[in-house]
């Protein structure tokens, strides 16, 4: 068995490590890896190619442990990739409401400004005006 399984295969692609992934899946990748120790280790009968001879029953526990882990693994990428997006959407919200702030500041400043710059009508009848000039 010098081929990777597909949950191997999947977690090399990935770049996990068995540290990286929930303890439910640990346990069936330990299951799988005993199965295949077995295989190598008591049973060592080998057709012409030097391949491990495995019976039927084996293969299908394999088949299973590994279609079952390499599901775990595709549902474990999906929860982590929702909550780096929910993490990473809470970031640009609260970003936006700060800016929000920012612009709401900004403009009750600006507004008190221009309270302050415009003269009352006392002030214009006031000044006198000769031509385009005011004096």
């Amino acid at each position: 068995m010098d081929k990777l399984l597909p949950y191997q295969l999947l977690m090399q692609t990935k770049g996990l490590s068995k540290k990286d992934l929930p303890s439910e899946i640990q346990s069936n990748i330990r299951k799988i890896e005993a199965t295949v120790r077995s295989v190598g280790g008591l049973v060592a009968k080998k057709d012409e190619e030097g391949n491990y001879i495995v019976t039927e029953n084996t293969r299908k526990k394999m088949n299973q442990l590994d279609k079952q882990i390499v599901d775990d693994i595709w549902d474990f990428l999906e929860d982590k990739q929702k909550q780096e997006m929910r993490a990473t959407n809470e970031k640009v919200a609260e970003k936006v409401v700060a800016e929000e702030k920012k612009e709401e500041v900004f403009v009750e400043n600006k507004t008190e400004t221009k309270e302050v710059e415009k003269p009352s009508k006392e002030q214009k009848s006031s000044n006198g005006s000769i031509g385009f000039f005011d004096f």
